[in-house]
Order: C-alpha cells, then structure tokens, then sequence
C-alpha cells in the first residue's frame, strides 16, 4: 500500500504528534508499505528549537517527506506552529505518487489539503483527532462557551468527511459525537518506541552515571500554563517537609520556565526542582529509567505520550484526569489518578509511593503488562487491517 500522511504538526516542532506519526511510518514501512508525509515547511530557528540542524529527516528509502508552504504562527504553545494555507490545488502534485488512502492527523490547513486531495482524487481518507480544541482556542469573556461550542462543532464537520475516524482516547471520540461527529469512529492508541522505552538492566549503573541519588519524581512536556506544573512545584514544597530526599525532574522547556524557576525559589525548593531542558530520546529514556515516579497535573492531555513512556519503563504515576483517564491507566493498580489539580492530595499520594514498597511493586509490575498494548507493532498491525478494509470497501462502491 501507499499511504499518505498529512500533518500540519511534524518535525522539527516539538511535538506528541509529530514524534508519533514518525514512529508510525517507520513500522508500517517495515511491513513493505510505502508512506508519503505531507507536512510545514519550518524554519532555521524552528531545527534550532529542537536541538538540530536544518536538514531533513533521513526516515528511510520507503518514507518520502513532501514539505508545503507555511507561515509562523505567532504565540503558539511550542512556539514552533506553522499554518499552511489551503489552496486546493496540492492534489496535482501527488498524481505521480497517487496513495492508495489519506490518514490526515490535523484539521488546520495540511488537514483541509487532505480532504481536498481525497475527495478530487477519489480516495478513502481517515482522520485521526489527537487534539482536545478547546484547550486552545481564546478564552474571551463573555463569549467563550460560544467559541468553545463553534469549535468543537467545527473539528466535528471536519472529520465527518471522512470515511473513519479515531482518536486516542473515548472521552474525546464522545465529545465529538456530541458536537455532531457522524462517521464511523474507534479509539486506536497512539504508539510509543517501546524498544527505546523500557526498563533499564543496569539501572544502579545508570543512577550513578546520572548522578541520582535520591528520591526522584520526573515530569516530561511543555512548560507551559495548561500543564499545571505549578501544582507540582507546590506538591514538592509540602513534601520536603517529610521526605528530605525527594527531587523532581522537569524534562522539556516552554514559555513558563521563568515563572516556574522563581515558583521553586519562592517556596524554598530550588535546589529539590531541575529543569532539564529538551532532551534527545535516548537521554530522555535513561531519565524516565533511573526516576521514581512520573507526575502530571496536566489537564489538557487527550492520551499523553509522556505517561504512555512512563507505563513502558515500568513507572508508576501520580496523574490528574478531569476528564475519563485514558484506558491503560487504572486507578491503585498502575497509577494514582486524581480529579482535581490538588497539590495536597498529589503529594500525599506521592508519599505513599515514596514509603510503601509493596504498593510500589505491585504497580510497578502493572504498568509493564500494560505496555504491550501500543507498541509500535501492535498499532501498525492495526491501521494496516483498517486501511486495507477501507480501501475494499472504496473499489466495491465504485
């Protein structure tokens, strides 16, 4: 099969998705399919921001990336978005590499190129929601349950136009159909690299070349407002009280590593706060290897790629859901899931990790039997049955 991939976030955007779609069309391309991604130009300082050069990415023989027009979107959370404008017409250029289906994963402008292409050119086109829009629309008083509505309803007219959607976690797929989603819909998971986030076999040796020595609560994303990390800075400060060997690690940057630096000094714990900065994946794995506990206020999260890694290398969280927690989180079994952004409950349920080894175990234990569920195998496997049936079920009707 070919398979075209359309994306208004890829790298060099720091990004869930962007980390996901490459991992996905590496393993689909293992399995002798051939993936086409069309996805932002970005810029200089864009490759800068992610810690490279401005080079293309080398996916393989079998991964071809087709880059679009794009303009800077100014206050973004990454600070990296690009906007693609939609001018109907990039359908031309994918004649001589015609898919055989479209998987688009945004509703922006790539995305609208996407169901443009599908429909001109005839083909089946799925559609992959991994955003929850309401988390970044504008919030204007005293019109914002408007705006809200509007775009929730907007996305959902989007993905009615295609032939089966999914998203990463029910809650969101509900949320749309309440907004008017009528196509075909299935939760299908996001994949991790599971062969790069696992647990490590010499984790005292990589403690020691790290220098851990301590108690260690790690959080990996955006330092931005709608994660909440303040919560977990408080979180620490009660906890020092009790637990003089207890050190959180912040892996990633954003817009409020200014704010959350004079926060820990405030409180008193800068020394018991580090801020890691972005991080390669293979370092980033060593630090969720040699870490405690994975902790997250964050209430913006569709399926979080960033605990999905923890549950791999076989750390329990402590994690807040407003929300329905995403399904291979389990209360008291693998994780501790709160729902309300209480720095006091997060830090009492930290400690109990902290001290009680036998409930430490145990989750640690549940989190590894989880892990097997969205490996990069088992979610190719998945699309692969799903693209092909959507492809039958296309040559039938016409």
């Amino acid at each position: 099969m070919r398979v075209a991939f359309f994306s208004d976030n890829f790298y060099p955007e720091i990004s869930g998705i962007s980390d996901q779609l490459i991992i996905l069309a590496r393993n689909l391309a293992e399995r002798g399919h051939q993936i086409d991604i069309y996805a932002p130009r970005y810029s200089g300082k864009d490759y800068k921001k992610a810690g490279g050069i401005e080079k293309e990415l080398d996916l393989g023989e079998h991964i071809a990336i087709h880059r679009l027009f794009s303009l800077h979107v100014p206050f973004s959370p990454t600070g990296q978005s690009r906007i693609v404008l939609p001018i109907f017409l990039r359908w031309i250029f994918m004649r001589k590499r015609r898919p055989d289906v479209i998987h688009t994963h945004s509703f922006f402008g790539v995305g609208i190129e996407a169901i443009a292409a599908a429909k001109i050119l005839r083909i089946p086109i799925v559609g992959t929601n991994h955003t929850r829009i309401t988390f970044f629309v504008p919030r204007i008083w005293p019109i914002e349950t408007y705006i809200d509505i509007a775009s929730r309803r907007s996305v959902s007219m989007y993905y009615n136009r295609c032939d089966f959607v999914s998203a990463p976690a029910l809650f969101l797929l509900t949320e749309m159909k309440n907004s008017g989603l009528r196509a075909p819909c299935e939760v299908v998971s996001n994949p991790i690299d599971t062969s790069l986030f696992k647990p490590s076999k010499n984790r005292s040796d990589l403690r020691m070349k790290l220098g851990f020595d301590q108690k260690t609560l790690l959080y990996a994303g955006r330092l931005a407002s709608e994660k909440n990390i303040d919560t977990l800075i408080r979180a620490v400060a009660l906890l020092s009280r009790q637990h003089h060997d207890v050190v959180l690690m912040l892996a990633g940057s954003g817009p409020q590593i200014k704010e959350l630096t004079r926060l820990s000094e405030k409180l008193g714990v800068a020394d018991r706060v580090r801020f890691l900065g972005n991080l390669d994946k293979p370092v980033l794995a060593e630090y969720y290897q040699v870490s405690d506990i994975f902790v997250t206020a964050s209430t913006s999260e569709v399926q979080s790629l960033s605990l999905m890694q923890a549950i791999a290398c076989g750390l329990p969280s402590v994690s807040v859901h407003v929300d329905e927690p995403p399904s291979y989180l389990h209360n008291e079994e693998n994780a501790f899931l709160l729902d309300s952004n209480d720095y006091e409950l997060l830090s009492e349920k930290i400690s109990l990790l902290v001290t009680n080894d036998v409930i430490y175990q145990k989750m640690s234990i549940k989190c590894l039997e989880t892990a097997d569920r969205f490996s990069p195998e088992n979610i190719a496997i998945q699309w692969e049955r799903t693209y092909r049936s959507l492809i039958e079920q296309h040559d039938a009707r016409s």
